[in-house]
């Protein structure tokens, strides 16, 4: 087995994940080695072994604040960027969806579930999308992930101090997507505080 050289990636992006549409296409979403932009980087040609991947397509994505570490994680990140396509083969095929524990700018302290969907291929973005559905702010909820289901739905779960008097009581939350609404399915207190 033999593996090609590394390329570099439009910004440098960071702390993110790949997935491929069902054409093919190399998706990478991640943010700049300045931690302050978010970005969708595509390849059309990754798939084709003899070939360098050559990225075409760079996007600037809006996830409504930024990554910030804090007193849940002291030493460490309070979020990964997440990036899904659909592969569902429905209405929502090869949509792309970008998520992130983000800090918003009226925040002192605190993050919030932010998730941005392109229907166009990664070319442009639809204004982000709180999914925490809590009123809280300065509250965190951090480490969030997600998938897409083979039907198209969307899964998100992601740790949670909205019902914390202080910032050391946990809830593991795990919502749903349905017809564009997030609907929160199950919450449950982490037996270890931290």
């Amino acid at each position: 087995m033999t593996w090609q050289s590394p390329i570099n990636i439009p910004h440098g992006v960071i702390h993110g994940t790949p997935d491929v549409d069902t054409n093919g296409k190399l998706f990478i979403g991640g943010e700049d080695l300045v931690g302050t932009q978010f970005w969708c980087i595509r390849s059309s040609n990754a798939q084709i072994g003899s070939q360098t991947p050559v990225f075409e397509q760079v996007t600037q994505v809006n996830l409504g604040g930024v990554r910030a570490g804090g007193n849940v994680n002291p030493g460490g990140l309070t979020a990964q960027i997440f990036l899904a396509v659909d592969r569902s083969g429905g209405p929502t095929n090869n949509n792309v969806y970008m998520m992130c524990s983000v800090r918003p700018p009226s925040y002192s302290t605190g993050t919030d579930v932010m998730i941005a969907r392109s229907t166009d291929g990664g070319a442009t973005f639809a204004a982000p999308v709180k999914v925490n559905d809590d009123a809280t702010t300065n509250k965190w909820h951090w480490f969030g992930t997600f998938s897409v289901a083979p039907n198209g739905r969307l899964d998100a779960v992601w740790y949670d101090t909205r019902n914390a008097g202080g910032q050391s009581s946990v809830s593991v939350v795990l919502f749903l997507q349905h017809r564009c609404r997030f609907y929160v399915v199950a919450e449950r207190p982490c037996k270890r505080s931290i």
